[in-house]
């Protein structure tokens, strides 16, 4: 199944683009900073959208929707797939941006404890 020609052929491909980027020119940075911005939510993004209770409200949209017969399914199919990676992306850094702020308190004080503790013993 994985051993076909254009399956190979998207791999090249998918190589050739990444190593476009890896220059060291202002256009390559700011895409590898877009890429760096989601890439580090995708796994955030599988936790989230394969939640059994998210899942279940996933699946009923696609399959309920009156788009199953159209010529159009795999494009419904894309952006629906770009619309939940984007929503959960969102959810994500929302996520990330306030455990983050609990978590630099707790190391501040922490810090403080030991930069304390280290002065008066």
């Amino acid at each position: 199944m994985y051993n076909t020609a254009p399956v190979y052929l998207l791999c090249i491909f998918i190589f050739l683009v990444f190593l476009k980027f890896s220059k060291n020119d202002y256009k390559s940075k700011y895409i590898r900073n877009i890429i760096n911005f989601f890439s580090s939510s995708v796994f955030s993004v599988y936790l989230i959208h394969d939640n059994i209770y998210l899942r279940a409200i996933l699946w009923k949209m696609i399959i309920i929707s009156r788009f199953n017969t159209s010529i159009f399914i795999s494009l419904i199919v894309i952006v629906f797939s770009l619309f939940i990676f984007i929503i959960c992306t969102i959810i994500d850094k929302i996520t990330w941006f306030q455990v983050k702020k609990y978590v630099d308190k707790l190391r501040l004080k922490f810090i403080q404890e030991k930069f304390i503790k280290y002065l008066y013993t």
